[in-house]
């Protein structure tokens, strides 16, 4: 419901065989919702150390703004995908490598 706080977990796992510091970015579909879509509480904040092979269970928590209501330009809007993608923080590989890290809901 729109301007209710909910609280989702995702489920992360470091698949190597060594510690993996990461940063994870958000990204928000339909994009046109993105403005509406608040995060209080995300693990995308700060850089994360994932043991190897580790499995964590990390909260998001969030609420879609009430003026959403009132964009006739959101009106076909039925659901919101709320998706993200990892980066290595520190090290020789600094690009994302979803074999090492990936996240679920």
């Amino acid at each position: 419901k729109l301007g209710e706080t909910m609280m989702v977990f995702y489920e992360v796992t470091n698949t190597s065989s060594e510690p993996v510091k990461a940063m994870a970015t958000f990204n928000v579909v339909p994009h046109k919702v993105g403005r509406y879509f608040n995060k209080i509480q995300c693990f995308c904040f700060v850089e994360q150390t994932y043991e190897p092979g580790v499995t964590v269970e990390i909260p998001v928590v969030f609420f879609v703004s009430p003026d959403m209501a009132k964009d006739w330009q959101a009106d076909d809007v039925k659901g919101i995908t709320l998706s993200y993608t990892y980066y290595r923080a520190t090290g020789p590989q600094a690009e994302a490598r979803r074999e090492d890290a990936s996240a679920v809901n």
